[in-house]
């Protein structure tokens, strides 16, 4: 592409300006997690529209591992418990700004309340 890089310097990829560019997103600061059901986005990094755990040789080691284990941990949270919205919260006053880091994540988090279900 006709960029020199000098020797030993740091470069960091810029996963946010990917996964919020409007070529591949409708929408890309709206959260519509439906935008993910059917579809064929390549989450391993190989395609470059998104990549959460890194891409090619630098991808994070970690992710059949974390793959597997998000899907484990979050089925049996939905399956042993009902979930409500903390009494000074609606679903109109939700706040989905973000923090931008190293990792993202909610500006301010959600208070969720975990009630037992009698499965």
């Amino acid at each position: 592409m006709g960029y020199f890089i000098p020797k030993s310097t740091q470069v960091f990829v810029n996963a946010w300006a990917i996964s919020t560019d409007e070529k591949y997103w409708e929408e890309p600061l709206s959260f519509k997690p439906e935008r993910f059901l059917g579809s064929k986005i390549d989450f391993k990094g190989q395609h470059y529209e998104y990549i959460p755990f890194g891409a090619g040789r630098r991808s994070c080691p970690g992710l059949p591992l974390g793959d597997r284990m998000m899907h484990f941990v979050l089925g049996t949270l939905l399956h042993e418990f009902d979930w409500e919205l903390d009494s000074s919260t609606t679903p109109n006053t939700i706040d989905m700004n973000e923090k931008i880091g190293l990792a993202m994540r909610k500006l301010e988090p959600l208070m969720v309340v975990p009630i037992k279900r009698n499965v």
